[in-house]
């Protein structure tokens, strides 16, 4: 009987300790919050555009029933820097907008490869980062920075 109730109470420990050490994750962030850390964070350049729902569909053919939030900002020129953040409707969705964000950012390689050797550098670490229902794309200098503070938002 001895037995059988230490290895319960060792079992439950076990347990106990396992789900205490486990991350907790967030599944639900404020796409808006995320930007502001952001833009708090890094240095912006000093204009900016915001992109509306019709942008997402022209820029990265995004459909707007794909997507229940975001924030789209791109520098005045329109290729140098830009961050989308998105909370898809569903992970399907969120699949299928990082397929177009990747696409978006091979297209950008393309151009800029005899064209502005810097920038096509920068596209070389640029990435889409997927976290269950939301995805982010992040063409920037600080492109690993902004990365850091939106994955900080999953932990």
């Amino acid at each position: 009987m001895k037995k059988i109730v230490l290895s319960i109470t060792s079992v439950l420990m076990v347990l106990t300790m396992l789900a205490a050490c486990g991350k907790s994750v967030v599944t639900d962030i404020n796409v808006k919050e995320v930007y502001q850390k952001i833009t708090e964070s890094v240095t912006m350049p000093k204009e900016t555009v915001e992109l509306v729902a019709d942008d997402l569909t022209d820029y990265y053919g995004i459909e707007a029933d794909k997507v229940e939030d975001f924030v789209a900002v791109q520098d005045a020129c329109g290729y140098k820097d830009e961050i989308v953040i998105i909370k898809a409707v569903d992970d399907a969705s969120a699949t299928e907008i990082a397929d177009l964000l990747n696409k978006h950012i091979d297209y950008q390689k393309d151009s800029m490869k005899n064209y502005d050797p810097a920038q096509f550098s920068i596209l070389g670490t640029s990435e889409v980062i997927s976290n269950g229902s939301y995805v982010a794309m992040f063409i920037s200098a600080d492109q690993s920075k902004m990365a850091d503070i939106y994955n900080g938002f999953f932990k």
